[in-house]
């Protein structure tokens, strides 16, 4: 695996095989993730028109990457544009690009050396994108549990205050914000606590009052 991005000359070829086999088959989406967003608009041949099955996201551990990588990604017209915030490092605060974003993921670190998650740096993420309605996908808490106890990933879950929530874009691009698009119906509590909690509440640093 490599970051398809890096400004590597070996890589010239390899990328021109794969957006040609893009082009190719249609029907299936492919996810291209990049810590050097600056690149892609100089090492892809698409211009403004990229095609419909590629969703493009970038990695944003801490606020710290996610004020230099996320702006780069959406000035890129793709189809869907997504965050994953994984591992998620610090509290980590998108509203600035909610709006041209579609797609959130959240998610712990794995490894011998992997930093624990705090459970309120997820959960602050989740209540930005039910604000925004952006779906929302946790993915797992990694090498450090939501007690903040270490063990196996899978014996750790992925369930987010109780919850499995594993939202996923719609193809066409993000629905509009109001609209009961379908893609909360993962998460029993979402409608709910949209209604639970405001801007206000994120701004001071709080949560959602249904929780």
């Amino acid at each position: 695996m490599c970051d398809l991005f890096e400004d590597l000359p070996s890589l010239q070829s390899h990328r021109e095989r794969l957006f040609g086999l893009i082009e190719a088959i249609p029907w299936l989406v492919w996810q291209l993730l990049t810590k050097r967003p600056q690149n892609i608009a100089t090492m892809t041949r698409w211009g403004n028109v990229w095609p419909r099955n590629v969703w493009l996201g970038v990695t944003a551990e801490t606020q710290t990457e996610a004020a230099l990588r996320v702006p780069e990604l959406v000035r890129i017209p793709a189809a869907v544009r997504f965050v994953s915030c994984e591992p998620l490092l610090g509290k980590v605060d998108l509203r600035p690009w909610l709006s041209q974003l579609h797609w959130v993921i959240c998610g712990g670190e794995t490894g011998g050396e992997a930093r624990p998650m705090q459970p309120k740096w997820a959960r602050y993420l989740r209540e930005q994108c039910l604000i925004r309605r952006v779906p929302f996908f946790f993915k797992q808490w990694g090498a450090f549990g939501e007690d903040g106890l270490k063990r196996s990933k899978l014996a750790n879950g992925h369930r987010l205050t109780g919850l499995v929530v594993q939202e996923f874009p719609s193809r066409k691009g993000r629905p509009r914000a109001g609209v009961d698009c379908g893609h909360l119906d993962t998460c029993a509590n979402a409608l709910s606590c949209a209604e639970g909690y405001n801007e206000d509440d994120l701004s001071s640093g709080g949560e959602c009052r249904n929780y």
